[in-house]
């Protein structure tokens, strides 16, 4: 049942907060005639650019999964990463990805949240990591080099450090277990640091950054597409990617849920700063975010309607034709109508 609401309120949530987020985005503008100044061709690379990025952070979530002692195959933890982007437009849809870790069960072997959720914590340093050595190196090209852009690398080790340690765990382990509410809790955060030791290490952490380094390469082409197919040619692919990047450092470091309106200011003042006009600014910057928004969550509803139809009790098709029949949408599940109590009425003896 609660996979069920899960499901049904992770769906409805996703497509409600895109069509929200859509019209935000869009705002004043007359959508008709910015979608005629749309061009097509680009418009479709930018998309399956965006599909390929989300392929590479699922390879890299299933990494850091088995790296924390997860068993799950790499397909699994891509298909996993990729549904969670149905929640795209709220902030913490990544817990979304390590609770359907717990749908990839391997006989009696069940993966746990707790178990993934250190997973997240590294795919964090390794993007900021990897942010600020793109950023680093890009400055260095345009000779504009600053000792700052390389803050967040001792940052996220120190993060890594802090969490591979044990002695804060043994001081929360100790305040957890001084009440008896609390107590149950010691378990789950015993599993945590388990699996957080196991992942906060360099070869784990090493292979993320490679993946992160890959994933804003990715994210730099589309913006350098996206630029070229407006018509505008003030934007080289360095600049697209140092530009990408610092919007990107900028909105991770302000803390703003989901970067909204930080990236957005910092890549329009960065294509400003690199020549791009004003009127080039506004259209790629609004067709980036509505990129972003409508193709990511139209990829996790597919994803989660598709690979996760057990948390259904059956496949979207079959409850759509149970409604349609008016039968009930959802039927119990045999083994739990099997561990109903049969109340059986005692017959009179003649």
């Amino acid at each position: 049942m609660r996979r069920r609401i899960l499901l049904i309120l992770a769906v409805v949530g996703g497509i409600t907060g895109m069509l929200v987020a859509s019209g935000v985005s869009i705002g004043p503008f007359n959508a008709r005639a910015y979608l005629t100044h749309v061009p097509r061709v680009p418009l479709a690379i930018c998309a399956g650019l965006l599909f390929c990025n989300e392929v590479v952070k699922g390879a890299r979530w299933g990494t850091f999964l088995r790296a924390s002692g997860v068993r799950i195959r790499i397909t699994d933890a891509i298909s996993s990463s990729m549904a969670s982007q149905t929640l795209a437009v709220l902030p913490g849809h990544d817990f979304l990805a390590a609770r359907l870790v717990e749908e990839h069960r391997q006989g009696r072997y069940q993966p746990k949240m707790r178990q993934a959720t250190p997973a997240l914590v590294a795919r964090w340093i390794a993007d900021a990591i990897a942010l600020s050595i793109v950023v680093t190196v890009g400055v260095t090209y345009y000779q504009s080099f600053k000792l700052y852009t390389l803050i967040p690398i001792p940052i996220g080790i120190g993060i890594a450090l802090l969490l591979r340690s044990k002695t804060p765990a043994k001081w929360i382990a100790r305040r957890l277990s001084r009440w008896p509410r609390t107590r149950k809790l010691v378990r789950s955060e015993a599993d945590f640091h388990r699996a957080a030791r196991r992942v906060m290490r360099f070869r784990p952490l090493a292979a993320g950054v490679c993946y992160s380094t890959v994933c804003t390469f990715i994210s730099a082409m589309t913006l350098y597409t996206l630029t070229r197919g407006f018509g505008s040619t003030a934007l080289s692919f360095p600049a697209a990617l140092v530009t990408h990047a610092l919007s990107t450092l900028t909105a991770m470091i302000s803390f703003v849920p989901c970067g909204f309106g930080i990236a957005d200011g910092s890549t329009a003042a960065w294509m400003h700063f690199f020549g791009v006009g004003t009127g080039h600014i506004v259209l790629v910057a609004l067709t980036m975010r509505l990129i972003n928004i409508v193709v990511r969550t139209a990829i996790g509803v597919a994803t989660l309607l598709t690979r996760y139809q057990g948390m259904w009790q059956g496949s979207p098709r079959q409850v759509i034709a149970r409604i349609v029949s008016g039968r009930p949408a959802f039927v119990p599940v045999a083994s739990a109508v099997a561990a109903l109590p049969v109340r059986v009425e005692s017959a009179e003896v003649a």
